[in-house]
């Protein structure tokens, strides 16, 4: 199943995957999408399942597997990942995983397993 996405710009422009955080869906790009398109990116915001308009699922899945399997629908080899918290663990595990389809990262607050944290 390939999750529900949106994607805009020129089809020849630098990837730009949009991901966003588990408690929204891709809405939350709204005021980043249009000027990255406009700039010549093209960009791709999808709804992790049972976000937005991407249904439940029903058989086993990992986001990271469908933002894979979706770089492949759309014929992306390589893309900026764009992560927010949930969103930001699933750009760096698919970073990790398959780092020859990652240009860059762009993480903000991304959610990580594993973290100690000293304290002052």
């Amino acid at each position: 199943m390939i999750v529900s996405h949106d994607v805009d710009g020129p089809a020849d422009g630098p990837a730009v995957v949009l991901l966003h955080s588990s408690v929204c869906d891709r809405r939350m790009w709204e005021p980043q999408w249009r000027p990255l398109a406009e700039a010549g990116f093209r960009v791709i915001r999808p709804d992790f399942r049972t976000c937005g308009d991407s249904p439940a699922a029903e058989a086993p899945y990992s986001d990271v597997g469908d933002v894979r399997d979706l770089l492949d629908h759309l014929g992306v080899q390589r893309a900026v990942l764009v992560g927010s918290s949930y969103g930001g663990r699933v750009a760096l595990t698919l970073a990790a995983l398959h780092p020859e389809r990652v240009a860059s990262l762009l993480l903000l607050c991304p959610a990580g397993r594993g973290t100690n944290r000293a304290r002052n």
